[in-house]
């Protein structure tokens, strides 16, 4: 069963190559689907870079936050200092 599977999937990949091969070359000879193309390869590479983009943001927006995580908590373990006025004098409270 693996077997068909493999000869089935390379037939698949084989004939896709060759296709695109072929409407590559065609488009090539021809001077506005060759405009169109490059468009269309623009648009795909454009596409890419944003959501490389956004990937990146998105790892440094998790990043921020742990950073942030990490002060606060570092902040929330030390000891601050509470002053309370009682009638005159005043008192300082760790």
């Amino acid at each position: 069963m693996k077997h068909k599977n493999l000869v089935l999937h390379t037939v698949l990949f084989s004939t896709s190559c060759f296709f695109l091969m072929w409407f590559v070359a065609w488009v090539i000879r021809f001077p506005i689907p060759r405009a169109l193309f490059a468009i269309l390869v623009t648009v795909i590479c454009l596409g890419a870079e944003i959501f490389a983009g956004y990937f990146a943001l998105r790892q440094l927006w998790r990043w921020s936050g742990r950073a942030t995580q990490q002060i606060r908590r570092e902040q929330a373990m030390s000891p601050v200092p509470i002053v309370a006025e009682r009638g005159a004098d005043l008192e300082v409270r760790r």
